[in-house]
């Protein structure tokens, strides 16, 4: 016993003086930083509940892949299996994929992940649902918000482990402001309190994790069991995989290559011999092995019982266009590219090879692994990753980016004017990540395109009139709601002349006009063609404002025939011309909705028949389904600007 005893004794010692040589000097700085970067996003998260980003809540796990993520857990907790049929039934037709398993269930095309880093809180709420007497279905309000409310805890948690690990490879002010510059000036502002749960905060945390084990522990079973975990929240980043191979690599060449610098110790410390160092890392790498595909064995079982295999990609053949990258649109492109909308990134791109001295398998590795990324995001069929803030693809890269901008950060105050030079990164910093704050304003308050490519205008000139293109948003809703509603044309016209004052571009106004244009007096707006016509231009992959074009011009020569101006059709020859090219051009892209198929079918019919002018009533009623569709998605997603609007509408109606 006593011995044992003094064994404790020395053992506690050893660890209190390693942790008192290990963290002084810093101790103070890195919970400076810790407390920094968590009220910083408390702070965050109240301004965007003041800004009104916050009813996302009631929507918890909504969307197609938050919920796809959570059926996951849902069906094996109340059903005991991994067949979604019932939790697909309670989707809405839209959102349900076509997607099928072998034997015909519905398929999952989604990672495991995010419904085990999920499983904590769902215990939570389901217990707490039982303890109120409440309905334990895992749909109710309480399992929704709380699976929401976790991304929001695991970004956090992500964001601190990523200064952790920032502050082992640059200095304390570095780690602290390339931390919050991932926040502030990146896609993950959004993501912190997103529409619905994804998997995008919780890539950053698990490759912060990561990061930060494989930095402090080495490769071993820890790394392997991070790595794992980052592979099952986002199938792709098991690229990640190359940063310990890199180091593995690394000391594998140290310990091979001769010990000639080493080889002169004292008797009493001797160096471990060669073969004895070999087998250390031999295990080490085995550990690593076991410890990742422990971790992924949950993914490779849900793809075994889905699809028959446990290697598969659920997505198809289509999904994945690899001889067709598309490079230069995903990093500069208005739609969604990664450095255009977020030029902090290409700062952290550049940084990064300015930490090759410090660490230079780690940094030719990252460059690798971001090289790669980008290479497999482009080859995505949807390269600019649908409705996102950004390219959220890249999400899980931030830790990357967060290096390459932390070294940059110390460089520029090594300089001779250091001083000067760091507050003059700071300053821009900040200004980045105003101008990120102004976009995630626009973005969630739809006066932007959520899934589609951006004029420069609403990209720069916009951000700085947000009144007035609110405004106008608000006017096309109203104009929207007047046609759908059946109000009187004097009204409508009158609220598309202010839509048309206040911001004559704003996209949404291509509906409510096309349709207007194309049911009535052409005496409004003056310009209708050649405002269609731009927004064909701004827009080539609308569909709508490809119908708007369509439908005006379709209405000119409904009049042009009823006034016998062509009795032999000919003044149809150029609407017959117009519609044959723009049925070519659909054929460069899907409708995103059944109605708008319905309408190009429509159209083709149409086309078919000649163009007979009694088709003019069939377009205007498919018009004003779409409108009536348009119109509430907008409403949906518009932050309750439309409950500001309306009742001024009914208000000015009624007198």
């Amino acid at each position: 016993m006593q011995n044992i005893r003094e064994q404790l004794q020395r053992y506690y010692e050893y660890t209190t003086d390693y942790l008192k040589r290990r963290f002084a000097g810093s101790e103070q700085n890195a919970r400076t930083a810790v407390v920094g970067i968590v009220g910083l996003s408390a702070l965050l998260i109240g301004l965007y509940f003041q800004l009104g980003y916050g009813h996302h809540i009631r929507l918890g796990v909504g969307g197609i892949d938050g919920s796809y993520y959570y059926f996951y857990l849902r069906s094996l907790f109340f059903d005991g299996d991994l067949n979604f049929s019932n939790e697909v039934a309670t989707l809405p037709l839209e959102l349900r994929q076509s997607n099928l398993t072998p034997d015909g269930r519905p398929g999952n095309v989604w990672s495991v992940g995010p419904a085990i880093l999920w499983t904590p809180f769902f215990f939570i709420a389901h217990a707490a649902t039982l303890l109120t007497d409440g309905l334990a279905d895992g749909y109710s309000q309480l399992y929704r918000s709380i699976i929401y409310t976790a991304n929001a805890l695991y970004a956090t948690a992500g964001l601190v482990l990523l200064a952790l690990f920032l502050r082992r490879q640059v200095s304390a002010r570095a780690a602290f402001a390339s931390t919050v510059a991932m926040l502030l000036c990146t896609p993950l502002t959004h993501y912190v309190w997103p529409f619905a749960a994804d998997s995008h905060s919780l890539s950053l945390f698990a490759a912060a994790l990561y990061l930060y084990v494989l930095d402090r522990f080495g490769v071993g079973i820890g790394a392997g069991l991070a790595l794992g975990l980052v592979f099952l929240v986002r199938w792709q980043d098991g690229l990640y995989g190359l940063l310990a191979m890199a180091i593995s690599l690394q000391q594998f060449s140290t310990i091979v290559r001769g010990r000639s610098s080493v080889e002169a110790q004292s008797q009493s410390n001797p160096r471990p011999s060669q073969a004895k160092s070999l087998s250390v890392w031999f295990l080490k790498n085995i550990l690593l092995l076991l410890g990742f595909f422990a971790a992924i064995s949950p993914q490779m079982f849900a793809w075994n019982d889905l699809y028959g295999s446990p290697f598969t990609l659920p997505q198809g053949d289509g999904f994945m266009r690899w001889s067709d990258p598309q490079i230069l649109p995903l990093l500069f492109s208005t739609q969604h590219g990664l450095f255009s909308w977020h030029p902090v990134l290409l700062i952290g791109t550049l940084g990064l090879f300015l930490h090759k001295r410090r660490a230079p398998a780690l940094v030719l590795a990252s460059a690798l692994l971001l090289l790669v990324q980008i290479y497999v995001n482009a080859c995505v069929a949807d390269w600019f990753a649908g409705w996102s803030f950004g390219n959220r693809r890249f999400i899980s890269m931030l830790p990357i980016f967060a290096l390459g901008l932390g070294a940059a950060f110390d460089w520029l105050a090594a300089l001779r004017s250091g001083g000067r030079a760091a507050r003059f990164a700071l300053i821009a910093l900040a200004l980045l990540a105003v101008w990120n704050q102004l976009f995630l304003y626009q973005y969630n308050l739809s006066l932007i395109a959520q899934a589609d490519r951006l004029t420069w205008r609403e990209m720069t000139v916009d951000k700085f009139r947000l009144k007035a293109v609110r405004e106008a948003h608000g006017a096309t809703l109203l104009a929207s709601y007047s046609i759908v509603e059946g109000y009187a044309r004097p009204q409508t016209a009158q609220l598309l002349r202010d839509a048309f004052q206040k911001n004559p571009y704003h996209r949404y106004l291509q509906w409510p006009a096309g349709y207007f244009c194309s049911t009535g007096p052409t005496d409004f707006p003056d310009d209708c063609e050649g405002q269609l016509t731009r927004w064909r231009a701004a827009q080539p992959q609308d569909v709508m404002a490809l119908w708007s074009r369509i439908a005006y011009r379709h209405r000119l020569a409904v009049a042009a025939t009823e006034k016998n101006m062509a009795a032999d059709s000919t003044a149809r020859d150029p609407m017959r011309e117009a519609i044959s090219q723009s049925l070519a051009e659909l054929k460069e892209f899907e409708a995103r909705y059944a109605e708008e198929r319905q309408l190009i079918a429509m159209i083709e019919a149409r086309l078919k028949d000649g163009l007979d002018p009694a088709a003019a009533p069939e377009y205007a009623a498919a018009m004003k389904l779409r409108l009536r569709l348009v119109y509430t998605n907008l409403a949906v997603a518009d932050n309750g600007l439309d409950f500001y609007y309306l009742p001024q509408l009914r208000e000015a109606l009624a007198q």
